[in-house]
Formats: C-alpha cells, sequence, structure tokens
C-alpha cells in the first residue's frame, strides 16, 4: 500500500516576483520519501518534484532488491545450497 500526499503553493518572492512550490510526500511500507522543488512556473515545479521523488524510490527500491539478494544468498548457505 501507497500513500501520496501532494503540496502546491505560490509564494510571493521579494525581488523575484511569484515562485511555485511543489512537494511530495510519498509513504511505502512504514518508509517516507519526500520531495520539494522551486520553480517559475507550476508545471516546472511539479516536474521537478516528480522526477527528484522517482529518482528516491529507484535507490529505494535497488537498497531493498539488493538487501533480498543478500539474504537470500545466507539462506542458501545456510541450507547448503551451491551459488
Amino acid at each position: 500500500t501507497a500513500l501520496a500526499e501532494v503540496e502546491l503553493e505560490l509564494m510571493a518572492a521579494p525581488h523575484v516576483g511569484s515562485v511555485h512550490r511543489a512537494e511530495i510526500n510519498v509513504r511505502i511500507k512504514g518508509t517516507l520519501t519526500h520531495a520539494q522543488a522551486r520553480r517559475d512556473t507550476l508545471h516546472a515545479a511539479i516536474d521537478a518534484a516528480v522526477g527528484e521523488a522517482g529518482t528516491q524510490l529507484k535507490k529505494m527500491r535497488g537498497k531493498n532488491r539488493d538487501l533480498f539478494r543478500r539474504a537470500a544468498s545466507k539462506a542458501k548457505g545456510y541450507l547448503g545450497f551451491k551459488s
């Protein structure tokens, strides 16, 4: 089960004008991934935040896969299977 929360905000920045902020929080199996981006346009802010969240989720998936593979290898060793 996954839960995603998205927050969009139009901020008034001094000397710059308006800045859009996109924030994405994704919770998967108790692990929280947070991504935030500020850009001149709303679409650019969303795209940047989605890209950052995607990168973090891919990293998390790789770490979990590597952990599973190491555990499986150790289990095979304990049971006497050849790798």
